[in-house]
């Protein structure tokens, strides 16, 4: 079967139990299809390896999609539902959530020349940074960090405000290698693009953290997303303190001295976070 069977030949058909609607998007190695589940009454998209790659890359594509699959939802990374080759066709296949942007991936969006936020910038390298992370925690290496494997889901406006709009595509590469220095470094250069983008000035501290990760001076992703959250935490419950009632240099220091303790322990700085909850907590504290 040849490449014109693929583009051509498959939209009205099937795969397994999947109608092919339209196609989405081609790459180098496959093609993206909408396809319906009419059995879940659901469109997904449907990721199709294109013929001729070879019998081992395509049970190695197979497999990995099935392990990201038993994974189940995880924050901030692209549900993928199955995998597994068409008993028709013998096309190496793999089903995953359909994202509603009408704009595609981050690299689609830049090379539209749309612009975005400071606000949006950071809630998109949270995003990232989470997805990364959690597959990092099941002993895994993404080895493929870029910004086309970079979403946002317009979709789902419920959790914007801590970054899950935005998800990581796992993508063909998931590798058990461990090799996570190269996803950090990668990912810094991804946040690197997007700030060219950014319609504000990005700030010499935030500008510092990417450089730092660029540079691979991270042991960790996790070190990465702290300081990332370390950030996003000054700038959004501390800093705007300066504006609001007058405080005590003594009871500053307690509240901002209790934050430094916990992130220097390592205790995560999203659960400190929701354990502050709010900046109402913190100008209670020390007003």
């Amino acid at each position: 079967m040849d490449k014109k069977v693929v583009l051509e030949d498959l939209i009205g058909g099937t795969i397994d139990n999947y109608k092919i609607i339209e196609k989405i998007k081609e790459t180098k190695k496959s093609v993206v299809f909408i396809g319906n589940n009419p059995l879940l009454k659901r469109d997904d998209a449907l990721e199709i390896l294109k013929p001729n790659q070879g019998e081992e890359r395509e049970n190695q594509f197979i497999e990995k999609r099935k392990r990201a699959a038993k994974r189940g939802r995880r924050n901030n990374l692209l549900i993928v539902y199955n995998a597994g080759r068409d008993k028709n066709w013998g096309l190496a296949y793999s089903a995953f959530q359909l994202i509603t942007n009408p704009n595609g991936d981050f690299q689609d969006e830049i090379n539209v020349g749309i612009k975005f936020s400071l606000e949006e910038l950071v809630h998109r390298m949270t995003g990232a940074i989470n997805g990364g992370a959690n597959i990092h925690i099941d002993g895994e290496t993404h080895g493929d960090f870029k910004l086309a494997n970079l979403k946002k889901n317009v979709g789902d406006e419920k959790h914007e405000g801590d970054g899950e709009t935005y998800v990581l595509d796992e993508g063909g590469r998931i590798s058990s290698e461990h090799k996570y220095p190269g996803d950090i470094p990668a990912l810094a250069n991804c946040f690197i693009e997007l700030c060219d983008h950014c319609e504000e000035q990005v700030p010499k501290k935030l500008e510092q953290i990417i450089k730092t990760t660029a540079e691979g001076k991270y042991n960790s992703i996790t070190d990465f997303k702290r300081a990332i959250d370390i950030y996003r935490w000054w700038n959004t419950e501390i800093k705007p303190l300066k504006k609001g009632p007058s405080i005590t240099r003594r009871k500053a220091l307690k509240v901002i001295g209790g934050a430094s303790i916990l992130f220097g322990l390592g205790y995560p700085s999203y659960k400190y976070i929701n354990y502050k909850n709010s900046i109402d907590y913190i100008v209670e504290q020390i007003a």
